[in-house]
């Protein structure tokens, strides 16, 4: 077990975000607002984010728009085949997708529905893979919850 620095809780409120272009969604906005202002507390730059392999690990059960998505696709869509482009923001991991291109992050992204994200996060961080992690929690209509974990030298 390594030792870890950890930043503060970010939250960001659901009715506090707008969607940033027709291309994006709430959902994904609320989620990288959250990772920005948790990387504002830190003295971490792009080279060491790049440098510590930095990856993110978000708890969502929800996902984006999935209800809604998929009854407007057995309305509209079926029975044409599907392709990507008809559910682009009904996955689960599109908002940890969103978040590690714009952030920069290399290293790992798990997306869980249901367990401990923290937990998650140490086994990443235990295992060599990543030293940094932005770990995240997340749910449409509620509000996102991020904070930094990053390992200590021995």
């Amino acid at each position: 077990m390594s030792e870890y620095k950890r930043t503060a809780t970010c939250i960001v409120e659901w009715e506090n975000v707008r969607q940033s272009s027709p291309k994006s969604t709430t959902f994904r906005d609320m989620v990288y607002m959250a990772c920005l202002q948790a990387l504002a507390l830190t003295d971490i730059d792009d080279v060491t984010v790049l440098a510590l392999n930095a990856g993110i690990v978000l708890k969502t059960s929800e996902g984006e728009r999935f209800p809604h998505t998929w009854r407007e696709l057995t309305l509209v869509v079926i029975p044409k085949r599907l392709s990507p482009r008809h559910f682009t923001s009904a996955i689960m991991n599109s908002a940890a997708g969103h978040c590690a291109i714009e952030l920069g992050l290399i290293g790992p992204q798990l997306v869980l529905v249901e367990g401990d994200v923290g937990v998650a996060a140490e086994i990443q961080l235990d295992s060599g893979r990543t030293r940094l992690l932005f770990v995240c929690s997340a749910d449409m209509g509620y509000r996102a919850e991020c904070y930094i974990m990053e390992a200590i030298d021995d």
